[in-house]
């Protein structure tokens, strides 16, 4: 719908993306603010004729940016109702963040690793005699996958929270 009426996305090394969808989202992209309100109107259209609603109250704006404020006479709206501009969004369970870095994201995953390990040592407190094989192994069927989480998209770079989880797990079960 989008590239049929002109939309034009962004180009990311090989590839144009104009659009993620995900069940019932969907995540426009653009290089200018111009093209992404020509966006909104778009799917407004396109929303309009098949008797569909978008839930303008969770919908979120965000520009991507190294620094600097965003000009004050910027806004975007759809069906008359002006858009909430954000600088920190999750999608999907990946924290982004208008600078780019993936930092938030791994700060929110250490933290729900941490709660994972703390609902398998309240249950396995009373068995003492559980070996480092099974620990291990509740490690990695358990905590690995929040850990591990989206890390797809998070570029190659040291992941220090992620990596503290690790160490902090393997010190209080096999004593090293």
């Amino acid at each position: 719908m989008l590239l049929l009426n002109g939309y034009q996305g962004i180009e990311m090394y090989m590839f144009k993306i104009c659009v993620l969808l995900y069940a019932d989202d969907i995540v426009p992209f653009s290089q200018t603010p111009e093209v992404l309100q020509i966006g909104f109107n778009i799917l407004q259209e396109y929303c309009n004729t098949w008797n569909m609603k978008v839930n303008v109250g969770r919908t979120k704006v965000m520009f991507f940016r190294k620094s600097g404020l965003l000009p004050m006479n910027l806004f975007f709206e759809y069906n008359g109702e002006m858009e909430e501009m954000v600088n920190v969004f999750s999608y999907l369970g990946i924290v982004f963040t208008a600078g780019g870095s993936f930092n938030q994201t791994q700060i929110t995953r250490a933290g729900q690793s941490r709660k994972a390990i703390f609902k398998i040592n309240k249950n396995v407190y009373n068995f003492t005699n559980i070996s480092i094989k099974h620990r291990l192994e509740l490690f990695v069927k358990l905590v690995l996958p929040i850990l591990n989480y989206g890390c797809e998209v998070e570029g190659l770079h040291t992941a220090n929270n992620i990596e503290r989880v690790h160490t902090q797990y393997c010190k209080k079960h096999f004593k090293c």
